[in-house]
C-alpha cells in the first residue's frame, strides 16, 4: 500500500512529546512490512538541513489560505536508518521560529493559520505530486483538517483517511470568525462538523470525516467514549465507536535499547539484567530517596491534563 502519514512532529527532526516517537518509528516498521511509506512535517527553524541531508525539491507550492495564498517550499530526506522517504513544508513566516506550537509556554495565537496553512499546503503538493496515496494517516489536531480538505475540497479519488488521537485534551480550539482560515466557511461551522461550544475544534474535523480512528491503547479508546475522559466529545466518539480502534503504541529498540543508552547510569541487556540495579540506586540517589534494594521504585508517565483545561472553559461558558 501507499501510505501518508502526516505529522507535526517527527523524531528525529522535531519533539515535543510521544507523538514525535510514533511518527518518527512507526513508518520504518511499516516500510520492512513492504509498504511504501512517505511522511511530511512542517519544517521548523530547528531543523539541521545539513546533518539529515535535506534537500529543496519543489519552490513554489502556491497555498490557499483564506483570502490570501502563501508560497510553500518542498524538501526531501530519508528517516535516518531506513529507507522512508519524509517531506517537509517551508514556510520562514509561519515555521521559521524557535518553538513549534509555543513562546515560553504561550500558544501563537496564529496557530490556526500555520497549522491550516500546513494542511492545505499538503494537499497542494500532493494534488500535484507524481506520488499518490491509498492511505493517508493523520495525526492529533494540527492535521486534522487535511481529512475534511481531501474529502470535500479536493476530493481524493480512491483515498482511505486514519486519524490517530494521541491525547484527547487537546482539540484545536480557535475563535469562531477565524473559519475562513480553514478553506472552508460557515457551512462547515455546525455540531456535527468542527463547532464545539462555540469555537472552532480542528481535532472534531478528524474525528467526523476520518474513515478510521485509532488512539494510543484499547483501554484510551474507552475512556474517550466517557464524560470523564471524553472532553466534551464523548458523545461524538461513541457514535463513532464502531470506526475506533486502540492499539498500544511501540518501541523502537533503535532508540530504547538499555544496551546502547546514554542517559542511564549504567547500560545493561538481556545477559546483563542484574546490572538494572544500578540504574534504579542512581535514579534514587538523583531523587534524594533511601537507596533500599528491598523498596520499589515506580515511575509513571502520565498524560498532562488538557482535560482540565477544558473542564475550564466550560465552566466559564456557564458563568458569561
Amino acid at each position: 500500500m501507499k501510505i501518508l502519514y502526516v505529522s507535526s512532529e517527527v523524531v528525529p527532526f522535531a519533539k515535543t512529546g510521544g507523538l514525535a516517537d510514533v511518527a518518527g518509528a512507526l513508518p520504518k516498521s511499516l516500510e520492512k512490512l513492504g509498504h511504501d511509506v512517505r511522511v511530511v512535517m512542517p519544517k521548523y527553524k530547528m531543523i539541521n538541513d545539513a546533518k539529515y541531508n535535506i534537500k529543496k525539491i519543489i519552490w513554489d507550492v502556491r497555498v490557499p489560505v483564506g483570502n490570501k495564498n502563501e508560497i510553500a517550499a518542498i524538501y526531501e530526506a530519508k528517516i535516518p536508518n531506513s529507507k522512508v522517504t519524509i517531506y517537509f513544508i517551508e514556510n520562514e513566516k509561519y515555521f521559521g521560529r524557535e518553538g513549534l506550537y509555543q513562546d515560553n509556554g504561550v500558544d501563537y495565537p496564529d496557530n490556526l493559520e500555520r497549522f491550516s496553512f500546513f494542511c492545505s499546503a499538503v494537499a497542494e503538493f500532493i494534488s500535484n505530486f507524481n506520488w499518490k496515496p491509498e492511505i493517508v494517516h493523520c495525526n492529533d489536531w494540527q492535521t486534522a483538517l487535511l481529512i475534511p480538505l481531501i474529502k470535500i475540497k479536493y476530493n481524493w479519488p480512491n483515498v482511505s483517511t486514519v486519524y490517530s488521537i494521541h491525547n484527547m485534551g487537546y482539540l484545536g480550539l480557535f475563535p469562531k470568525d477565524q473559519i475562513n482560515l480553514t478553506g472552508f466557511g460557515w457551512e462547515m461551522f455546525t455540531v456535527d462538523r468542527l463547532e464545539f461550544w462555540d469555537k472552532i475544534s480542528l481535532a472534531k474535523a478528524g474525528i467526523v470525516f476520518s474513515d478510521v480512528i485509532s488512539t494510543v491503547s484499547d483501554s484510551y479508546s474507552k475512556e474517550i467514549q466517557t464524560q470523564e475522559f471524553g472532553c466534551g466529545l464523548d458523545g461524538l466518539m461513541k457514535s463513532r465507536r464502531n470506526y475506533l480502534y486502540g492499539i498500544v503504541n511501540g518501541l523502537d529498540y533503535e532508540v530504547w535499547n538499555p544496551e546502547k543508552d546514554p542517559f542511564i547510569a549504567k547500560k545493561y541487556g538481556v545477559k546483563s539484567i542484574p546490572l538494572k540495579s544500578e540504574n534504579k540506586k542512581a535514579l534514587q540517589k538523583a531523587n534524594k530517596l533511601p537507596t533500599k534494594s528491598t523498596v520499589p521504585l515506580i515511575g509513571i508517565i502520565s498524560r498532562e491534563c488538557g482535560y482540565l483545561e477544558w473542564k475550564m472553559m466550560r465552566v466559564g461558558s456557564y458563568l458569561h
